[in-house]
């Protein structure tokens, strides 16, 4: 892969719809709150760039129903369940289009706010995403951005879970990629010209359920692979930490923190 092109590590479609959807439980109430306090005033186009299956941007087609909705992302598979997701919950105000965020954006119009969530740390490079996602913005208009810092972490401490933070990492790093984003993040942001940082917040939702600590054992099971095809572990290391993280995550006793987000509002100048 070239810098341009997206490294994307995870399986996309059915493959991944379960760990989305546990995602999705944990993360969007945060993230739902943010958009609500960002987009106090009425909007009439909204882009959620990097959708995946799209369960924000149906939210975001009913909670501001007065606007027109487009979902955009570059998987077939994830945009054949965003169809699916939209006819369930019936939002008619919902396009999605396939797009490849480092590509210029054709026949999309410009949007009072451009959303995006764990997009950045898929990423090899920042510099022509931000130029796309800003062109997709009105004049005035917003860029809302969320994404993550590493680790997880757990109490009581567990080492299955320090060595699939410490693999994880080291994966994402040999790939060029940024899994562990606000420190670059913040940065670059008050470093790119054209924009100014409106607000910033961050989150970190706790689990404390069988199914929200799923995440743990759902997460490292996406990147078994790629660890063992590049000797990072064995396969045996790799089933053991799978079946300890499994363990944790039904564990009443084991209370887990999910990956800290940093929520930032861009204003375009």
């Amino acid at each position: 892969m070239d810098s341009q092109t997206p490294s994307y590590l995870l399986h996309v479609g059915d493959a991944d719809r379960e760990r989305l959807e546990v995602l999705a439980n944990i993360y969007n109430p945060g993230s739902q709150d943010f958009l609500r306090r960002q987009l106090a005033i009425p909007v009439s186009t909204l882009i959620d760039l990097g959708c995946g299956h799209g369960q924000m941007t149906c939210w975001m087609a009913k909670e501001f129903s007065q606007a027109r909705v487009f979902g955009l992302d570059h998987s077939d598979e994830q945009l054949a369940i965003c169809e699916q997701n939209q006819v369930a919950q019936d939002v008619p105000n919902v396009t999605f289009l396939r797009h490849d965020v480092l590509a210029p954006a054709q026949g999309i119009p410009e949007a009072d706010a451009v959303y995006c969530r764990y997009v950045l740390l898929h990423l090899r490079e920042w510099d022509t995403f931000f130029s796309n996602a800003l062109a997709l913005c009105k004049p005035g208009g917003s860029l809302l951005i969320e994404e993550p810092g590493f680790p997880f972490f757990c109490y009581p401490r567990h080492e299955a879970l320090d060595r699939a933070n410490i693999l994880g990492q080291t994966l994402t790093s040999r790939m060029g990629l940024r899994f562990d984003c606000i420190d670059p993040l913040w940065g670059y942001v008050h470093a790119l010209e054209g924009v100014r940082v409106k607000d910033y917040s961050f989150s970190q939702p706790i689990l404390t359920t069988r199914y929200q600590k799923s995440l743990l054992w759902r997460s490292f099971a996406q990147i078994h692979q790629p660890l063992i095809s590049m000797g990072l572990c064995t396969v045996q290391e790799a089933d053991s930490i799978i079946g300890q993280l499994a363990y944790i995550g039904s564990d009443p006793l084991h209370v887990v923190g999910t990956l800290r987000m940093v929520q930032l509002h861009l204003e375009k100048v």
